[in-house]
């Protein structure tokens, strides 16, 4: 598995693509041996880039892209400090591969969650604060073939950068659910979508992650944050685009890619 993600960073360091196609190194074949292969590659990008983990994101969090990407149930994938900015925040286009923008809902935690049997009710009183998301969601693979599960799961998740918006003191106030989420570039539409792309809604997906963390004996602590998916389609993103998320109640959250 090591020679897999030293493939891995090679690809992220020069900026061209792993062919799965072409290497004779193992990938994973399971999402368990996925799972195993991200946290050795987690823990690479943090003794590279240093800060740590913070939290974590969602993927394959609605139905459509379950079926695209293979998958039976939503995965995740680390957020680092590195690759966290606050809103409006300028990055190089050039850091990326396929560079596809998710706008999400963001949510830190202010208790530990060690109860696999939490209820929604006792999840909410738990959550510190909510805050709008976008998601940089990328791969260091080639895309033809596309990457099986396991092997997105061992390439972070699909994780390339996040910005995060402010929090919103009166979230528990708002449908998140029922929330419009719109996706402007240089001040044109390109996605838009509601909370109910997000199967279960964005409350639904936290819930299902933190009785799942607890489950395993790895539970979501205070102070991390929890990306829960996209609210619109993914749109890939140009150099030149500015870009402004916009999640009704939530207000927006931005970036600039150069």
């Amino acid at each position: 598995m090591t020679a897999m993600v030293d493939e891995l960073l090679a690809a992220w360091r020069s900026g061209v693509p792993l062919d799965l196609g072409g290497k004779a190194v193992a990938g994973p074949t399971t999402l368990d041996e996925g799972y195993v292969m991200q946290a050795e590659h987690a823990a690479r990008r943090l003794a590279i880039s240093g800060g740590a983990q913070t939290g974590y994101k969602l993927g394959a969090t609605s139905t459509a892209t379950m079926q695209a990407l293979g998958f039976s149930e939503p995965f995740h994938g680390p957020v680092l400090s590195a690759w966290t900015h606050a809103s409006p925040a300028t990055l190089p286009r050039a850091d990326f591969f396929v560079c596809a923008i998710e706008l999400e809902v963001g949510f830190r935690l202010g208790a530990d969650i060690a109860d696999p049997r939490i209820d929604m009710a006792t999840l909410r009183d738990a959550i510190a604060d909510v805050f709008p998301t976008l998601e940089v969601a990328d791969s260091r693979f080639l895309q033809k073939p596309r990457p099986g599960p396991a092997a997105i799961v061992a390439d972070l998740g699909n994780a390339g950068a996040l910005v995060v918006g402010p929090p919103v003191a009166n979230w528990r106030a708002l449908d998140l659910e029922a929330m419009p989420v719109t996706l402007r570039a240089n001040g044109e539409t390109v996605a838009s979508g509601s909370g109910s792309l997000v199967v279960d809604g964005p409350l639904g997906q936290l819930l299902r992650f933190a009785r799942n963390r607890a489950a395993t004996g790895a539970p979501l602590k205070a102070g991390e944050i929890v990306s829960s998916g996209s609210c619109i389609p993914p749109w890939p993103a140009p150099a030149g685009a500015t870009l402004v998320g916009r999640l009704e109640g939530l207000g927006e959250v931005s970036l600039t890619l150069t």
